[in-house]
């Protein structure tokens, strides 16, 4: 009895820890943080998050990159170009790209994760400006080196869509 109990106990802790490897989940949209069961890292951000250009047109499609850095690999990630409300935007997946996928936060593919806790030296993807906005948007990203840790809501660029 005691041993099944012990099974089903650390069963659990093991799901929860690696329960995400297949991408953030929508509870992560908000405030970025990727749910594992510990804190993000204060320390400096050791990956290179770039976009493309940043002066964008309304419509126009930018290349987002994560890379290594500092820390040459990564498992996990979450991107988002936001205003004062939220994401914003949307972003797609060259059909080449099996290491992202997009994410519904509030409006469709405004948010882009891993597809696994493979390692990855870095991943490129498209992000396409709101046909009816103008103004300063800035690019985030958490980016996991691992389970235990983690870098949150990371600002990367400031991009001006007129």
């Amino acid at each position: 009895m005691i041993k099944s109990v012990l099974v089903i106990f650390f069963s659990f802790i093991v799901c929860s820890v690696y329960g995400y490897s297949t991408g953030a989940p929508k509870e992560a949209c908000d405030d970025m943080k990727p749910q594992h069961p510990y804190d993000p890292k204060t320390t400096k951000f050791p990956y290179n998050v770039t976009i493309s250009k940043l002066d964008a047109q309304q419509g126009e499609t930018l290349l987002v990159r994560v890379a290594g850095g500092m820390e040459p690999q990564f498992k996990g990630f979450l991107v988002q170009i936001r205003d004062k409300n939220g994401p914003v935007g949307s972003f797609s997946i060259p059909s080449s790209n099996k290491l992202a996928q997009t994410l519904d936060c509030g409006s469709k593919t405004n948010a882009v994760t891993h597809t696994s806790a493979d390692l990855k030296d870095a991943v490129e993807f498209d992000w396409t400006a709101p046909s009816n906005y103008k103004g300063k948007l800035t690019l985030f990203a958490s980016v996991a080196k691992d389970g235990a840790v983690f870098w949150a809501k990371q600002e990367a660029n400031s991009i001006q869509v007129s």
